[in-house]
């Protein structure tokens, strides 16, 4: 029975191994040999890691919910635009204030 495999490669020793693709391979060591051909010929690795993806670990809807987002990537999304649009004039507005109210005059 063919089975998918996950095949990551490192390019250079001492840096991570990046995913590279996938293979669909009958047992690990023809999935071994497959990946070699498939992603090795055409980049240099001195590693490369095949796993089955049956082995990979996946987050699940409930595991995700747990994972922390601390980084407001909105800016990425078309909606970003307006929302830093909104957040510049608020901050232009705050700044014309305070300037206002060291200088004693109305903002």
């Amino acid at each position: 029975m063919l089975e998918v495999y996950e095949v990551f490669g490192q390019k250079a020793s001492g840096e991570p191994h990046m995913h590279v693709g996938s293979v669909l391979a009958g047992d690990r060591e023809l999935a071994y040999v497959l990946a070699k051909e498939c992603f090795a010929r055409r980049e240099e690795y001195v590693s490369l890691w095949v796993v089955a993806r049956r082995h990979v670990r996946k987050t699940s809807p409930e595991d995700a919910q747990m994972i922390p987002h601390t980084t407001d990537r909105r800016y990425r999304l078309g909606e970003g635009y307006r929302i830093s649009v909104e957040r510049w004039r608020a901050l232009q507005a705050r700044r014309r204030a305070e300037a206002a109210a060291r200088d004693g005059a109305e903002p």
